[in-house]
């Protein structure tokens, strides 16, 4: 994997990103996939953003092959501190093989609102999206779906209402295109707290220390992307003695007391835990409130 990031400007407001990954896995189920992928982003204004990506891929799946060029246009527009508004425009090409190919294009409007008042913070959102897709050739193959929204409130899961889904190829992300899984890394490998997940193996993440790295060591550097320094975070509607909504900040061993994400916590003797967990060892992210995105798949799968 190669990652390149060039800050532009006269104020340095300007960032252009280029990715590029090659994969060749060997065994019992063959992978091959080159990826190329170009981000621009302009800072026009405090209050407004455009952002342009260009994405090639060359994949091979056992007897499956796409090649695809993808290319996206989005903005996003804040009103004072209340509405945020974001959209984008996408066109993409894809190449089947013998299975066809497959054009889609379409576009998302979103308008967020946040409010607060005497009584606390009033919430509210509005997305609407557009997609349509031409196909031609071999209708009998492998459907392919390219950009189905789908919205997780947490702690629901997102429910995929479809059959013959490969889950390798799910990628899931926040709203402001952060990844939280990497189908192309992903493996089942086993580990213990703190160590990344396979699930979550090749994902960005910010450190404990607040530092943005390509690729995460630790699972709750993954979680901090969003929970952490996110302006973007849900702000809390509990009033309490001492506010404080980013998760990085709440976990830091340097707290009088804090969940033991990061390191083990400050009280070795905590009688309530349940066992066989004990107040000398450090646990994963979602045992401490279920904080992290997953995809459940509701229906069987199959190849």
């Amino acid at each position: 994997m190669f990652s390149h990031d060039r800050i532009f400007g006269s104020d340095e407001q300007h960032q252009l990103s280029s990715v590029a990954s090659f994969m060749d896995q060997k065994g019992s189920f063959d992978v091959e996939v080159l990826d190329w992928e170009e981000r621009l982003r302009l800072q026009h204004s405090p209050n407004f953003l455009t952002n342009y990506t260009l994405r090639l891929m060359d994949a091979t799946q056992q007897t499956f092959t796409n090649k695809e060029i993808r290319g996206t246009a989005g903005f996003e527009h804040k009103l004072y501190d209340s509405l945020k508004t974001t959209g984008n425009i996408f066109k993409a090409t894809s190449d089947l093989g013998n299975q066809g190919n497959l054009d889609a294009k379409g576009g998302m409007l979103a308008f967020h609102y946040t409010k607060k008042n005497p009584w606390g913070t009033l919430l509210g959102s509005y997305s609407a999206a557009l997609t349509g897709e031409e196909y031609a050739g071999d209708s009998s193959g492998v459907g392919v779906v390219i950009d189905e929204a789908h919205v997780f409130t947490d702690p629901l899961p997102v429910a995929l209402d479809r059959v013959n889904i490969d889950t390798s190829t799910i990628v899931v992300t926040d709203g402001t295109g952060l990844d939280g899984h990497n189908p192309h890394s992903t493996r089942s490998a086993q580990c213990l707290p703190p160590a990344v997940p396979g699930a979550m193996w090749g994902v960005s993440g910010l450190t404990a220390t607040g530092v943005v790295v390509q690729k995460a060591q630790y699972e709750y550097e993954v979680c901090f992307k969003c929970h952490g320094d996110n302006p973007d975070r849900i702000p809390s509607t509990i009033t309490r003695q001492i506010t404080q909504t980013n998760a990085r900040l709440e976990f830091q061993p340097s707290n009088p007391s804090f969940h033991p994400v990061v390191s083990p916590g400050a009280n070795r003797s905590v009688p309530s835990l349940r066992s066989p967990l004990t107040g000398c060892e450090i646990i994963f992210w979602q045992l401490c409130g279920n904080g992290i995105l997953q995809v459940p798949v509701s229906l069987p799968l199959s190849a």
